[in-house]
């Protein structure tokens, strides 16, 4: 098990709400969140999180060409996808290029929990 109080969530959705609400709860958990409107807000604060929660489905740079764009850049970042939508091209895409995870929203706090203390530890032992 990871311990939270050590980790920094970065936290990337276009909705408000969702944003806000999931940054609750990660903070009540023990992280620390870092939350962003947009990939260009989140490219530009220039942060290095432990994990990246990103939505799929956004205006501008989605979450997937987010993803992309850091890979070839050569961050390594553990991601995990939420989305709304039942896309599975994009949860296959997604997996394809690394992604940690794919959660659907509403996700439940055990389950997003259980896939960042999965993603951390896969991270951090190489996997």
């Amino acid at each position: 098990m990871t311990s939270p109080s050590l980790l920094v969530l970065a936290l990337v959705d276009d909705d408000c709400s969702v944003r806000k609400s999931l940054a609750r709860l990660l903070r009540l958990a023990g992280y620390a969140v870092s939350p962003f409107a947009s990939a260009e807000e989140y490219l530009a604060a220039g942060l290095s999180p432990d994990l990246l929660l990103l939505d799929v489905r956004m205006p501008g740079m989605d979450g997937p060409a987010l993803h992309t764009h850091l890979v070839a850049r050569g961050d390594h970042t553990p991601v995990i996808f939420i989305s709304a939508h039942d896309d599975v091209p994009a949860v296959v895409a997604a997996m394809r290029a690394g992604a940690a995870d794919f959660l659907m929203k509403p996700v439940t706090e055990d389950t997003l929990l259980f896939a960042i203390d999965r993603a951390i530890g896969a991270h951090r032992s190489g996997r």
